[in-house]
């Protein structure tokens, strides 16, 4: 059993490793023609080595493939390959033969004709050689034979080429051959003939009618016959036969010029351009692109490129289809012939194209397949071109009738546009580049007081005669007009002929020039004085109604802001006289008293000062002012405040500066206490600074106050320095002030030799500048640095008024001079003091005993003063830390804020300054206090219930509750009117005394909304005003 399998195997393996052999073809009979291709094997050689000796003695590792169609078509490749093929000669009529390679472009042929066992032929055909020397006149390559009765015949065929591996082989008889190719030439002569004929049509088209497209196709045609040419080889027969070069070139230059103008006739004879079509510019890329294609075809091989350019071409067939189905749909008659004829072409070129990379067989119907296309595609551009010219005539005739049409309608629009000129209400005119008057209408005329458009137009020399008392509006006007070609409705003022002013709105435009005309200028002016007056005589009338209502508004804010401390004073000065108050309540009155009088002074002087100023009489000095004792004074005044609302105050001088100038003291440092007061008004968080700067040439001083604060809007800017005006009617209620502040600094500030200016931006802050005269500065002594600016401070400050205090402080400090000076004047206050000599020892001592202060040295050895406050604020210390240092820069100042200090004292230390700060965070004993006799009268009745009392004024809730408690009732209080609805909503008080104007909520609304929740208690008003008109209308929104 197993000999017998492997003997079966053996028998296998010995077939399966036979050479293949194919048939013989039999030539016999009166047979003129045998197709050879199914009769060849075939057999690729790689390496290319291999000699006929090898192929004829069969290696063993030579192994033939039978060849399955009539022409072989392996597409492309390198390689050698070999051809065998047995023919048997029998009893055949004809002794001559022709053996026919079909294709021209193979290069390298060696064919090999052995009878029987003997090599009796061998011959060397392809492109490679040049035409001249082959034996045979014909493009095709041919082998003459003489078979002979009853003989075999084998032929190998070596074939290296760089073109698609095609070997349609055939065998002809001699004489039936010629007759054949006579009839084959005849047919390419008339396809060459009338595509020739067509170019030549086409070009005398081009030269009568000078439209590219039509020489864009001529060049297309020139393309298509020279691949034609060039792939059935009669280009290389018939024109350049001794050139071998050109011959292998010939082809892929023929397809990249017929894809260029192919493209280019595609865009001009679909009028891309014209249309503005979006594709046009697409089309442009394709056209450069087949520019870049004839760069590598001078350098790369056949094969390379003929590969690239052959699914290049089929794509821009298509590419040029879609265009056209494009402008079909868009509705361009000529696109239908268009896509017709590409369409033909395409089935042709697509035919030709598959055959030469063997998806298709080769014959006659795909060999010719281009041609046929070729000539269908030309008939029907052809008569697409004649169509084309037809549309163009009836074009042209169409655009005359409608040019014709349009002149008629020009004329009347003429008449109509004359009728128009002569008869409009708004003057009319045209002027040259150099705005002489050219043309004019009557009512232009009318309009200057002239009584025709020709003695205006030479009584006016230019339009910008009439502008010539507004230079600056003229100027602007012609700017504009220069810059924009065209100004509509600009309003300004007029001259007439009598001098008189009137006031215009003009349009113009400019003109640019023509073949006809130079540039000039058109427009139109109209009489609007009548408008302007109107205009006028309603903002006179809004600004009368304004003031008056700015003066009330006024008026009922100067009640108010004069009665809110008249109150506090006559009902402390009359609780005073009450024996049962205490010594400390005693005193708590007295400052009150003080504080409201020197507020209501504050006012009275405002009015005053304002009245002084609108009657001329207010006068400023001109004496010597000390520049850093002025700015101290205003910083002593308000750092404090500043410093207790969480904000920060600094003073930014730009060096150098004089020590003193020629001002007024008193009203400069008004006007800095006013901006300062405003910026700490309207500032929650963020800083407070004031920039002083000097500018020597111009003989000015500079302040410059700048807050974080809630900032203007550009409409709030304009008014802001009105007198009887705030910024926001909501500003009285919301922070206070009678309104008069900066308008009274702005006009000091002007009497100075000055001004304040303001530049503002919402939710970011204000920054008001005030420049005032400084007189000469030549004789001035300049300050040059922060030191010399404290030393000067302290030269004019003089002696300090020491302060009793009571408290505890902790002192760190290295310096012993430093300690003996700080501790003298600390005990001089009556504090107790403990001093330490670095910031490790003040650590442990102000965590170990307890101080009321710490003022903490930054720079001390072993640890510095910023690191022992970040420590004691970690560890839970919360009592005030006051830094002493030198280093003064603003991000210094702000590390120390951060590390947890509440203030700084600057060195050397100024014992005006280090005082206030002690009086800020230690207690101050009262002195002189003195008991006074109370005077009996005044009893007060003893009632019993509940009482809301609502004002925002802080002495006003004090008196009123303390004299309302002695009565016997319960007291609560709000601070406005939204606190004031909640409380009442919730407790329902038997009585509420109600504040008019309070910020957040005033008097009124509230009212109105506690009666809209059903509230029915009573509810009295607490207000400044006396007038009954006023207080009847109380009484009707629902007090009682």
């Amino acid at each position: 059993m197993n000999k017998r399998f492997t003997y079966l195997l053996l028998i296998y393996i010995t077939i399966s490793v036979q050479p293949a052999h194919a048939a013989s073809v039999d030539i016999y009979g009166e047979d003129t023609y045998y197709g050879l291709g199914q009769y060849l094997n075939y057999y690729i050689d790689k390496s290319g080595q291999r000699d006929i000796e090898d192929i004829v003695n069969n290696g063993p590792d030579i192994h033939w493939q039978q060849n399955q169609v009539d022409t072989p078509n392996l597409g492309f490749g390198t390689e050698v390959y070999w051809w065998r093929l047995n023919i048997r000669s029998t009893q055949p009529q004809y002794e001559n033969w022709l053996l026919e390679i079909a294709y021209s472009l193979l290069d390298d042929i060696s064919i090999y004709v052995f009878q029987d066992e003997d090599e009796i032929q061998r011959v060397l055909l392809g492109d490679k050689k040049p035409f001249i020397e082959r034996e045979i006149n014909h493009r095709n390559f041919l082998l003459p034979l003489k078979l002979h009765q009853n003989t075999n015949y084998t032929l190998y065929i070596r074939l290296h080429t760089t073109s698609s591996i095609q070997l349609p082989l055939s065998l002809w008889e001699n004489t039936y051959f010629w007759e054949n190719s006579a009839r084959t030439s005849l047919l390419q002569a008339l396809f060459m003939g009338g595509m020739l004929l067509i170019s030549i049509y086409n070009l005398a088209l081009y030269f009568f009618l000078r439209e590219r497209v039509y020489i864009y196709y001529v060049l297309f045609v020139i393309g298509t016959l020279g691949m034609q040419s060039g792939l059935n080889g009669m280009a290389y027969q018939y024109l350049f036969p001794a050139s071998p070069m050109l011959q292998d070139k010939i082809i892929s230059f023929s397809i990249i010029f017929l894809c260029l103008y192919g493209t280019l006739s595609t865009k001009h004879f679909l009028k891309l351009k014209t249309n503005k079509n979006q594709l046009f510019h697409k089309l442009d890329y394709i056209i450069f692109s087949n520019m870049v294609l004839f760069i590598p075809f001078i350098f790369l091989p056949y094969n390379d490129i003929i590969q690239a350019l052959i699914p290049w071409s089929v794509f821009l067939f298509f590419t040029w289809f879609y265009y056209g189905l494009t402008e079909l749909n868009k509705g361009n008659k000529t696109a239908k012939l268009f896509i017709l004829s590409w369409v033909a072409l395409l089935l042709g070129g697509v035919i030709l194209a598959l055959n030469k990379i063997g998806l298709l067989p080769m014959n006659t119907f795909t060999e010719s397949s281009w041609e046929i296309g070729s000539i269908i595609q030309a008939t029907l551009l052809s008569i697409a071109l004649a169509s084309r010219i037809n549309e163009e005539r009836e074009a042209k005739s169409k655009a005359m009738n409608e040019a014709l049409n349009a002149n008629k309608k020009a004329v009347d629009n003429l008449l109509k546009y004359q009728s128009l000129f002569k008869n409009a209400v708004d003057g009319i005119f045209k002027c040259s580049s150099d705005f002489r008057f050219t043309n004019a209408n009557p009512a232009l005329a009318r309009i200057f007081n002239y009584t025709s458009a020709n003695e205006m137009m030479n009584g006016i020399p230019n339009l910008q005669a009439v502008l010539s008392h507004k230079k600056d509006v003229s100027s602007e006007l012609f700017k504009k007009l220069e810059v924009n070609s065209k100004i509509s409705a600009y309003e300004f003022e007029l001259l007439t002929k009598d001098k008189h002013i009137i006031w215009g709105s003009i349009s113009i435009r400019k003109i640019p020039p023509t073949q006809d005309e130079d540039t000039f200028y058109e427009g139109s002016i109209r009489n609007i004085t009548e408008r302007k007056a109107k205009e006028k005589a309603e903002k006179d009338k809004k600004d009368a109604y304004a003031a008056t209502q700015a003066k009330t508004d006024f008026l009922a804010n100067m009640s108010h802001e004069i009665r809110t401390p008249l109150t506090a004073i006559i009902g402390f000065s009359e609780s005073i006289r009450d024996d049962n108050i205490t010594q400390e309540s005693h005193d708590n009155f007295i400052a009150t008293i003080i504080r409201s009088g020197q507020h209501l002074l504050h006012v009275i002087n405002e009015i005053l000062d304002l009245s002084k100023i609108e009657a001329n009489k207010l006068e400023v000095e001109s004496i010597p002012v000390d520049l850093f004792s002025l700015v101290y004074e205003v910083q002593s005044f308000f750092e404090m405040k500043a410093r207790s609302q969480g904000l920060s105050f600094f003073i930014h001088y730009e060096f150098p500066l004089p020590r003193t100038f020629i001002s007024d003291t008193t009203r400069l440092k008004q006007v800095l206490l006013n901006l300062c007061s405003n910026a700490l008004k309207f500032t929650d968080t963020g800083s407070i600074n004031i920039e002083v700067a000097c500018h020597k040439e111009q003989e000015k001083i500079s302040f410059c106050v700048v807050d974080s604060g809630i900032g203007m809007t550009q409409d709030q800017q304009a008014k802001v320095f009105s007198a009887f005006t705030q910024a926001d009617s909501s500003t009285t209620r919301t922070h206070g002030g009678t309104g008069l502040g900066l308008s009274i600094a702005k006009k000091l500030a002007q009497l100075m030799g000055g001004d304040i200016t303001l530049e503002s931006e919402e939710c970011i802050g204000s920054r008001f500048t005030v420049n005032i005269s400084s007189g000469c500065l030549d004789d001035a002594q300049w300050i040059t640095n922060d030191i010399d600016a404290r030393l000067t401070q302290e030269d004019n400050i003089g002696d300090a008024i020491v302060p009793v205090l009571e408290g505890n402080i902790l002192y760190a400090e290295d310096n012993q001079d430093n300690q003996h000076l700080i501790g003298m004047l600390a005990r001089q206050t009556g504090a107790d003091i403990t001093i330490v000599e670095n910031g490790k020892d003040a650590l442990s001592t102000a965590l170990k005993d307890e101080f009321d202060l710490v003022l903490m040295d930054i720079q001390m050895p072993v640890m510095n003063g910023t690191t022992a406050t970040r420590l004691l604020r970690e560890n839970g210390f919360k009592k005030p830390i006051v830094a002493i240092t030198a280093n003064l820069m603003d991000h210094e100042i702000k590390s120390y804020i951060e590390a947890g200090c509440n203030d700084y004292l600057s060195k050397p230390v100024q014992r005006h300054r280090f005082y206030d700060v002690l009086k800020q965070y230690l207690s101050v004993i009262s002195e002189g206090k003195l008991k006074r006799k109370p005077i009996i009268g005044n009893i007060l009745p003893s009632v019993s219930g509940s009482i809301l009392l609502v004002d925002d004024n802080p002495d006003n809730i004090n008196l009123f509750s303390m004299q309302l408690a002695q009565t016997g009732a319960t007291v609560d209080t709000a601070i406005n009117g939204e606190e004031a609805t909640e409380k009442a909503l919730i407790n329902g008080y038997d009585l509420i005394l109600m504040d008019i104007q309070m910020p957040k909520m005033n008097g009124i609304e509230a009212l109105q909304l506690l009666r809209s929740a059903g509230y029915s208690r009573p509810i009295y008003a607490l207000t400044a005003e006396d007038d009954k008109v006023k207080i009847d209308e109380y009484i009707a929104k629902g007090f009682d």
